[in-house]
């Protein structure tokens, strides 16, 4: 595995750790999201999910809470891995965005 890969799947498993961490609260995450890159309801208006922005540039890091997968991107690498949404990221999103 190159460096930039083991680096982007290293940032990957710490956000995804960060999501799991019964110990980590809602607030404290969110004050490290660049952005809400886009909020998703159905066609009813129902919530579905959020993807944020967690990191850009080199390495592209991004949180889908709809699917709870944590996508990073970096050149022509990506990796992907799914998460326990321990802090309630997604029900604090649709609390406010739903």
């Amino acid at each position: 595995m190159s460096n930039t890969k083991q680096e982007l799947l290293n940032m990957v498993l710490n956000t995804v750790k960060q999501l799991e961490d019964e110990d980590n609260t809602v607030d404290n995450f969110m004050e490290d999201v660049l952005s809400i890159e886009s909020i998703c309801k159905d066609t009813q208006g129902n919530w579905k999910g959020a993807e944020l922005c967690w990191a850009y540039g080199g390495p592209g890091i991004y949180i889908d809470t709809q699917y709870n997968k944590v996508e990073g991107y970096w050149g022509s690498d990506s990796i992907t891995r799914t998460y326990d949404d321990n802090i309630g990221l997604d029900e604090f999103l649709e609390e406010i965005y739903g």
